[in-house]
């Protein structure tokens, strides 16, 4: 089943002379448990690809479905809740709360939809299968960079949302801590069954999943499958026609 359908979507900036596609009739399908790298140079539109599939903005046409569901026409506050329920949130720079410890960031989503009952115990839960029981009453400046994404994992998956968008999850993080968060996200796919789009322009954290979605001036232009036929030949080869070695 797709979890995400994006259908023939475009997304301009601007009018008449000034006007700028971002994205140019692109269309992509993402089914549950799948993990999905995108690529390309800077200004390609796999930014704008993921803000639109995770509804934080609209298309100019075409359409873009979550589990089922258009959110091209929603009203905000339905989009608010299928966001919130739906759709796992991870950033490059983590968005915790300050003042907040690991376990009170991980619930808050499920403390915002007025599951504060069970927020701390499913919150604690996913902080052990990310690897941090024994954090979890540290705040963000008493946490590794590795840690707070982490701690930014739990919060995505505390909600069971069918989808997650991860947007350079490992942009600000060193090597070893870049390694542990992509193996998070293929195990979220492979265990968790969740599906998994991530904008990134490192390749060896692209290769930890099981597609990479080349793109270039706001299209596609390859989308390859990790250890398919052709291996490393075909993604270098996929990688040059993107514009990126």
């Amino acid at each position: 089943m797709s979890i995400v359908e994006v259908r023939e979507l475009t997304k301009i900036y601007g009018t008449g002379e000034t006007a700028v596609t971002a994205l140019d009739h692109v269309s992509l399908s993402v089914e549950a448990g799948e993990f999905v790298a995108v690529m390309g140079p800077s200004g390609c539109g796999k930014s704008t690809l993921l803000n639109l599939i995770g509804g934080l903005d609209t298309p100019t046409s075409g359409a873009v479905l979550i589990d089922g569901t258009d959110i091209s026409g929603m009203k905000d506050d339905d989009l608010t809740m299928l966001r919130r329920r739906r759709i796992g949130f991870v950033f490059q720079f983590f968005n915790l709360i300050p003042v907040l410890d690991a376990t009170e960031n991980a619930a808050l989503p499920l403390t915002l939809d007025g599951k504060g009952g069970e927020a701390s115990a499913r919150a604690l839960d996913w902080l052990g299968k990310v690897g941090l029981a024994d954090r979890a009453r540290n705040r963000p400046d008493q946490l590794s960079g590795g840690q707070q994404q982490r701690v930014a994992m739990a919060r995505a998956l505390v909600t069971d949302p069918a989808l997650v968008l991860a947007d350079e999850p490992t942009g600000n993080l060193d090597s070893h801590s870049a390694e542990e968060i992509s193996q998070l996200l293929r195990q979220a796919s492979d265990e968790w069954g969740r599906a998994i789009v991530m904008v990134t322009h490192d390749p060896k954290v692209a290769m930890h999943a099981q597609r990479i979605v080349l793109m270039r001036d706001g299209a596609i232009v390859d989308d390859v499958k990790v250890g398919g036929k052709g291996g490393q030949t075909a993604i270098r080869a996929a990688m040059e026609k993107a514009g990126l070695l």
